[in-house]
């Protein structure tokens, strides 16, 4: 298992991308990004979580052996996030998981390849995408765009703040989006 603190000014980014397992990002009162990641499956003992942050940037990866191809071994990251921070997290991803955001302000790009993505209380500019799964944006305020190709968009805006362009889209699945009322 992993557990580090990084201290990020306003502007600083996180990328952490991930192989297999979900990576669940929730806002604290809290003034640090605090990261931690399980280990999980039948061969948990060949992943690593591989950090190759510098200062400002937080840069984490799932490692896994060349070898690796009946492997049982996913990671899971739960990111503790300030919720007023203002931080940029440029590249979320993971291949086989979920994704989840929830009670922070900031820029965000989340995706996966197969699972749903999850976005709740957030604020700033959200970008949202799955390649099979649902896209789900609750309570939004700033400028959202969501897609997916294999499932349903669902988005219900808050508050719409920022002058750039929003779109929603699933190649086979409903988009339902509610404006702010």
């Amino acid at each position: 298992d992993f557990q580090r603190t990084y201290n990020l000014e306003a502007g600083g980014s996180v990328a952490i991308q991930n192989v297999s397992g979900d990576i669940n990002l929730t806002g604290y009162g809290g003034s640090a990004v605090v990261v931690s990641a399980y280990k999980e499956g039948r061969d948990r003992d060949i992943v690593e979580v591989e950090d190759e942050s510098t200062q400002g940037r937080v840069v984490l990866r799932a490692k896994y052996p060349n070898n690796c191809r009946n492997c049982e071994a996913s990671l899971r990251f739960e990111v503790r996030v300030p919720r007023s921070a203002n931080l940029v997290f440029d590249k979320i991803s993971t291949a086989s998981g979920n994704v989840k955001a929830e009670g922070f302000a900031g820029r965000l790009h989340l995706s996966t390849a197969s699972g749903d993505v999850s976005v709740r209380g957030v604020g700033g500019e959200i970008r949202a995408s799955s390649a099979s799964g649902t896209v789900r944006v609750n309570d939004a305020t700033g400028t959202v765009n969501a897609s997916t190709a294999s499932g349903n968009v669902e988005v219900e805006l808050t508050r719409v703040d920022g002058a750039g362009d929003m779109k929603f889209s699933s190649a086979s699945g409903d988009v339902h989006v509610r404006p702010p009322t």
